[in-house]
């Protein structure tokens, strides 16, 4: 879909944010990486979608998923990757639980031991994800390198 691809260009936000404020390296093989990485997801995605302005949001979200790898890399630079992560999450949960606490404590009973399972399977994994870039982070890696 259009959104995926849309999505996806936090990549180039993402590295282009790095070089600006961090100054990272300027390879062309970089961007040839990103390049080959939008294109794979544009040649399994395009079959015969239609655009539809709604998937506009997904270029949004893009920009700002691009944000916060830039932010992360300032964040954990200054504070403890694990207390950044641990409260981040939290802060995130409870303002969702804030915004939306009608909606979220109404489906809460309705959850299945299955979605259960794969919420927690979704959290690890992000969890995981996110410790192998902050670790990254911290040992000097850049926010855009795709090679």
């Amino acid at each position: 879909s259009y959104s995926t691809i849309f999505v996806s260009s936090s990549a180039i936000f993402s590295t282009i944010m790095g070089i600006i404020i961090y100054g990272e390296s300027v390879l062309p093989l970089k961007f040839v990486g990103i390049g080959l990485i939008l294109g794979g997801i544009v040649l399994t995605n395009i079959k015969n979608e239609v655009f539809e302005k709604q998937s506009l949001w997904g270029l949004l979200a893009g920009f700002f998923y691009g944000t916060l790898y830039i932010c992360d890399k300032w964040f954990v630079a200054e504070i403890d990757p694990l207390l950044y992560l641990f409260w981040s999450l939290l802060v995130s949960a409870l303002m969702l639980l804030a915004f939306n606490s009608a909606h979220i404590l109404n489906k809460l009973p309705k959850l299945k031991v299955r979605d259960i399972r794969v919420i927690l399977m979704s959290g690890f994994a992000y969890l995981i994800y996110n410790l192998f870039t902050f670790l990254a982070y911290n040992n000097g890696g850049e926010v855009g390198v795709v090679d």
